[in-house]
């Protein structure tokens, strides 16, 4: 008997696609690689540029005031 292999679903394939970035990323050195490195896992789970994401965004910088979000710079 086959198995036919299961379709991920959207959001398996975001946390896959987060996850990956992570590990590809995550290991290298720097402050503002990491930076770049969060943000670019919230933009692979929420979508980059969307309202989910500008949501998140506006919410970090609630937290401390005159602190804006800082995307980083990639490795």
């Amino acid at each position: 008997m086959s198995q036919k292999k299961r379709r991920k679903t959207s959001a398996e394939r975001k946390i896959d696609r987060a996850v990956g970035i992570a590990t590809l990323y995550g290991p290298i050195p720097g402050e503002r690689h990491k930076l770049w490195v969060i943000d670019q896992m919230l933009r692979a789970l929420l979508g980059d540029g969307t309202p989910n994401y500008e949501r998140v965004i506006a919410n970090a910088r609630k937290f401390e005031e005159g602190v804006d979000w800082d995307i980083g710079i990639p490795p």
